[in-house]
C-alpha cells in the first residue's frame, strides 16, 4: 500500500524547503548498514524510514544491482521527515525482460505534512529517469496524476467473506434500516459499531466453519488423486510452465518467490526491533506465515507446478491470500481453489483473497452470492521515455492482485 501525505500547495517546492530538507538516496546494497546505522538509536514510537527486516530483504532482491536506489530519505538536519521506497521487479514482453521499479513505500512525518516533502520525493525519485510502477490509495493516485502519470483501467480481483458476516450480520441488517428511516431526519446512523462487531465475534465462529464446510463439499474431491507437500523453496520453472505464462506479464519466477519465502517483509509480533517504532507499513502481524506447496500427481508422482499461499492474522481475523501459481498445464489451476479452502479450513481462515479468475471456479451460486466481494486496484506508470520497455508494453500487460510488492504484506 501507498501513502502518500500530498502537499496542500502546488507541485513547486518552496525555496525555503530546499533549503531546509535534502534527500539521500540509500542504494540497495547499502540497506543494511543504514537500518543498523539509524534504527540502532531510534527510539519508541520514533517515525523511522525502513524496518531491518524489509532492509535485509531489499538487499537481497535477488534483481538488485550496485547502482539500484532502494530508499529516499527525505531529512531535516538528522531528523527523518519522509521516505520513498523503491524496489527492481522484472517485466516480461514476450521473449524480452526488463527492469522496471516499483514504489513501495511512500509517507511524510505527520508533523511536517503540508510541506511538499512528499513532492519533493517524488520529484528525486523521477529524477532518476527510470520506469516505474506503483498501486497506490486514492491520494496516491491523485499525486501522481499531477505528476504525469498514466493509468490504466482498474484491476478487479476478489475475496471470499467466509464468515458471510458482512452480508448476513442480523445487527448490520437493523442498523442499515434506521439509518434508512432516519436519513429524512438527517440523523447520521453509524453501521459498524460494537453491536455489529459484537454480532459478527459471536456468530462468525460458527458461520466460518459452517460455510467452509459448505465449500469444502463442493470442491473437495477436484483433489482427489493429487499430491501435495510444503516446501522451503520451490524448483525452478519448467520450460512448460514458463510457456504458459502471459505474453506480457510482471515476471515473479522461482527466483523471485523464493526470495519472498527467505526474506518476510512481515514478522510476528516479538520478532521485529521497530515493532514499536512509527513505521505505518505492515510491519507485525499476531501471525504470518508463507506457504509453498508442489504439487505431483500419477503412479510416477510427476511434478505439475506450484501454489503459495500466504496466511495472516489482521484486526483478529485470520486471512489467507493466494499468491503465486505455476503449472505445467493450465488445466491444473483447477486445484487453486480447493486448496485455499483445505487450508482455510485447517486455520479456520475467515477471509480468503484470490483472483476474479479463480473466483468464477467457485461452484455453489448461492456461497459465491453471499460470500464473494470484489475489490479494484488502479495500476500507474512514469514510463522513463516514450519508448521505453514499460511504455511499449504498458497497454498489454496482464496485472495480477500479487504484482509488485503486494505480495510481501
Amino acid at each position: 500500500m501507498i501513502v502518500p501525505n500530498p502537499p496542500t500547495a502546488p507541485i513547486e517546492v518552496p525555496s525555503s524547503s530546499n533549503n531546509e530538507i535534502r534527500i539521500e538516496r540509500i542504494k540497495s546494497l547499502d540497506l543494511i548498514a543504514f537500518a543498523e546505522g539509524y534504527l540502532d538509536s531510534a527510539k519508541e514510537g520514533q517515525f523511522i524510514p525502513i524496518t531491518m527486516q524489509r532492509a535485509i530483504a531489499h538487499a537481497n532482491n535477488p534483481l538488485v544491482d550496485e547502482n539500484d536506489v532502494g530508499l529516499l530519505v527525505a531529512f531535516h538536519g538528522d531528523e527523518c521527515v519522509g521516505f520513498f521506497g523503491i524496489m527492481p521487479v522484472l517485466l516480461k514482453n514476450r521473449d524480452e525482460f526488463s527492469k522496471a521499479y516499483w514504489f513501495t513505500t511512500w509517507r511524510v512525518s505527520p508533523h511536517l505534512r503540508g510541506k511538499s516533502i512528499g513532492s519533493l520525493l517524488m520529484k528525486e525519485a523521477l529524477s532518476m529517469g527510470k520506469d516505474y510502477l506503483i498501486v497506490g490509495s486514492s491520494s496516491a493516485r491523485k499525486v501522481c496524476q499531477r505528476f504525469g502519470f498514466l493509468e490504466r483501467e482498474p484491476l478487479e480481483y476478489c475475496y471470499l467473506d467466509v464468515s458471510g458476516m458482512e452480508r448476513l450480520n442480523p445487527a448490520t441488517w437493523l442498523f442499515r434500516l434506521l439509518r434508512k428511516v432516519l436519513k429524512p431526519l438527517k440523523v447520521k446512523v453509524n453501521v459498524d459499531n460494537r453491536l455489529t462487531r459484537g454480532f459478527s465475534q459471536l456468530l462468525s465462529p460458527l458461520t466460518t466453519r459452517l460455510f467452509l464446510y459448505w465449500l469444502w463439499r463442493a470442491h473437495g474431491d477436484i483433489l482427489k488423486g493429487l499430491n501435495f507437500q510444503e516446501v522451503k523453496e520451490i524448483r525452478p520453472e519448467t520450460p512448460d510452465q514458463r510457456a504458459a505464462l502471459s505474453p506480457v506479464v510482471l515476471y515473479r519466477g522461482a527466483g523471485i518467490v523464493n526470495w519472498m519465502l527467505k526474506y518476510p517483509w512481515v514478522l510476528e509480533k516479538g520478532q521485529s526491533n521497530t515493532e514499536k517504532m512509527d513505521y505505518f507499513f505492515t510491519d507485525v502481524r499476531d501471525y504470518y506465515q508463507n506457504i509453498a506447496l508442489e504439487l505431483s500427481s500419477g503412479a510416477n508422482q510427476e511434478y505439475r507446478g506450484y501454489v503459495i499461499l500466504s496466511a495472516s492474522t489482521y484486526r483478529k481475523r485470520m486471512a489467507l491470500k493466494i499468491l503465486d501459481t505455476s503449472f505445467k498445464d493450465h488445466a491444473d489451476e483447477r486445484y487453486v481453489l480447493p486448496l485455499a479452502i483445505r487450508f482455510a479450513r485447517e486455520m479456520n481462515a475467515e477471509v480468503i483473497d484470490l483472483s476474479t479468475h479463480q473466483a468464477e471456479a467457485i461452484k455453489i451460486r448461492f456461497l459465491s452470492r453471499v460470500l464473494l466481494h470484489r475489490k479494484k486496484r488502479i495500476y500507474q506508470c512514469y514510463p522513463a521515455s516514450a519508448d521505453s520497455p514499460l511504455a511499449l508494453a504498458w497497454n498489454e500487460i496482464e496485472f495480477h492482485y500479487c504484482d509488485g510488492d503486494m505480495a510481501f504484506s
